[in-house]
């Protein structure tokens, strides 16, 4: 690894005079060190019990990374979410694990100080106020919280309100704003992973890194997957008992696109920013003691660690749930051998689900996963090589040779690490269970009716006409020279023109670009029903593999493997849920979101053109095609 030294950030408090600031507790990054033990391990991923309430202080921590020859690699300063419970910095906030029909409340006190508070005109730069803050539930399908866009900016009543600001104190000796984040899951919610982080727009580049946390979903296999009735029964007995392993993987991002003097070099490292330029403009001052003379370049964390180790059993199934809370990019990840970094047939993934959503049939046997800034993929994996057999979870060549022959023709949002983790094998497993072979797609999981099949079969089989699918194009475009724009508009609030999710209707969008850009949807996730490979073919040496099938369900997409952005490319299918209100869409390399590349949903309620329901819910809905799960 070359040599860095990065002291960065938070460049509006430092520009006032850092001596009247507090000095930020460190964080030091462990290298080589087992999961299991790594800073936070027991809050990343807490046993059965729930933790549905948390407090948390999004403050300045100090990280360091020093490799083993004690050579300092990394150092910044960020902000990031402490628990006020542990007064400890961690490279993530606590897990919350939900059941469904379950509550949550999530305190946030804003303690960063910016003494030049966001003013009119500000937003019109595509990065400010970046120590404002507040918080997103990515994932979780619940009200938005937003009922009018006259007030959802100011008053936070419940839901996932994005809209909502927590500004950060002018001076240290402020008081904090505060706000109790808080929601109700519907009795009928996926289990899963989901996550929570900051969504102020303007700041998510800066923050979300090192600001965020899990948010897991109970199972509740005899809902999901009942006995004898699915051909579930061997799977829900190996995902029941196998170690439960969530993989957060971010992304802390130093390198520039383009070398800043060389030409058009801002448009281009704005639109593939680096924390250091998202700082700069925010604040339009250089950020601390930052080394210019260097390029810089991009570090993976798993669950706060740099290239941690993970310990398996040979032949025995592991449960992995990933999570991508980088703000930026995407990776290609499989097993690969230790010495030379080649796939290896030693070792099996299977796949489970997309983004919390349970596949249509499972499991599915994949070579790696393909995984985007936001997404999440959970999988059983496990590896047949004896005790003291060496492997390495990489997102190196190795796995992008899996997916593509040319890096997804030259995807300039692809990131590379060749070794996220180091895989050690310990010997067999005493647990029969988890050695049995897994039948592929032998299990149909029930599905809720924000969830159920849209398939043309299933929309006939619910006498559901196809005539009745609301039809829209919806297409990332690029007038600017940097991010994208949302149908030719850049983002503004109040949205006078937004995106229409009528409840009791099937919505579908026809889209174009999931290439160059990542789509996530708030609120509500979305079915992948066709793909027009007419028009937009995967590219020759490009393989989307079995990890890729029509019918997947998504809340975060990306599909890498044709640059060209036609209208019409896919067809995504939404059944809007009992929930009224303001949400969002946006590309989700949160440089772009920040960039204005984002534009409100508004869920809608028959009889209520704008303002929505003051609860939240549409009176007398029922889902038109109804999910197959009894709760």
């Amino acid at each position: 690894m070359a040599r860095l030294l990065l002291v960065l950030v938070l460049a509006a408090a430092l520009a006032a005079g850092a001596s009247a600031l507090k000095k930020p507790p460190v964080y030091k990054i462990p290298t080589g060190a087992a999961l299991t033990s790594l800073p936070g391990a027991k809050l990343l991923m807490p046993s059965k019990q729930l933790v549905t309430k948390l407090s948390l202080s999004l403050s300045p921590v100090t990280f360091q990374l020093t490799l083993k020859n004690k050579t300092l690699v990394l150092q910044f300063t960020s902000p990031a979410f402490i628990s006020d419970s542990g007064k400890k910095a961690l490279a993530f906030g606590p897990t919350l694990r939900i059941n469904r029909g379950g509550t949550y409340s999530v305190q946030i006190a804003n303690q960063m100080v910016d003494p030049n508070p966001e003013k009119p005109g500000d937003n019109a730069k595509p990065f400010y106020g970046p120590m404002d803050t507040n918080f997103h539930s990515h994932g979780l399908h619940f009200p938005t919280g937003a009922p009018s866009q006259v007030t959802a900016s100011t008053k936070y009543i419940g839901g996932d309100n994005v809209f909502i600001k927590l500004p950060a104190k002018v001076a240290e000796a402020d008081k904090p704003s505060t706000i109790t984040f808080n929601g109700t899951l519907p009795s009928d919610h996926f289990p899963g992973l989901n996550w929570y982080h900051p969504h102020k727009h303007g700041s998510t580049t800066v923050q979300t890194s090192t600001a965020h946390g899990a948010i897991l979903v109970n199972d509740d296999f005899d809902v999901w997957m009942p006995i004898s009735s699915s051909g579930c029964d061997v799977i829900r007995q190996v995902l029941a008992a196998a170690d439960d392993v969530i993989l957060d993987t971010t992304l802390l991002f130093f390198q520039y696109a383009a070398l800043p003097g060389t030409p058009n070099a801002l448009a281009t490292n704005v639109d593939n920013a680096n924390i250091q330029v998202a700082s700069n403009i925010s604040n339009g001052t250089a950020t601390g003691n930052l080394a210019m003379n260097m390029t810089g370049q991009d570090i993976y964390l798993i669950n706060g660690g740099y290239q941690p180790q993970i310990s398996m059993q040979s032949d025995t199934w592991q449960r992995w749930r990933f999570l991508y809370s980088g703000a930026k990019g995407f990776i290609a990840i499989t097993i690969a051998t230790a010495d030379n970094q080649v796939a290896t047939p030693d070792c099996e993934m299977m796949l489970i689900g997309k983004d919390a959503l349970y596949l249509p049939r499972l499991p599915r046997k994949i070579p790696g996963i393909v995984l985007p800034a936001g997404g999440r993929v959970e999988v059983l994996a496990r590896c047949s090589g004896g005790r003291g057999t060496g492997y390495v979870l990489t997102a190196g060549p190795a796995a992008v040779k899996v997916f593509s022959d040319d890096g997804f023709n030259g995807n300039p949002y692809l990131q590379q690490q060749a070794v996220l983790a180091t895989i050690t094998m310990k010997g067999a497993s005493g647990k029969a269970v988890l050695k049995q072979p897994l039948i592929e797609e032998a299990c149909v999981p029930k599905r809720p009716s924000y969830a159920s099949d849209l398939r043309d079969a299933a929309l006939a089989a619910a006498s559901y006409p196809l005539g009745d699918v609301v039809t829209s194009d919806v297409q990332f475009t690029f007038n600017r020279g940097y991010a994208c724009e949302v149908n030719g508009d850049v983002y503004s609030y109040p949205d006078l023109n937004p995106l229409l999710m009528p409840l009791g209707k099937v919505v579908q969008w026809s889209f174009n670009d999931v290439f160059f850009h990542v789509l996530h949807v708030h609120a509500n996730p979305f079915q992948l029903v066709a793909i027009n490979e007419t028009i937009n073919a995967p590219a020759p040496g490009n393989r989307p593999t079995s990890f890729y099938k029509v019918g997947d369900w998504y809340d975060t997409f990306l599909y890498p493997f044709n640059a060209a952005a036609l209208p019409g490319s896919y067809q995504l299918r939404f059944q809007p849920g009992q929930y009224t209100g303001y949400s969002l869409m946006h590309c989700h390399y949160l440089q772009h979101e920040d960039a204005g590349c984002m534009k409100e949903v508004l869920f809608q309620c028959p009889g209520h053109p704008t303002d929505q329901p003051a609860d939240g819910f549409c009176p007398g809905f029922t889902f038109p095609v109804p999910g197959s799960v009894v709760v």
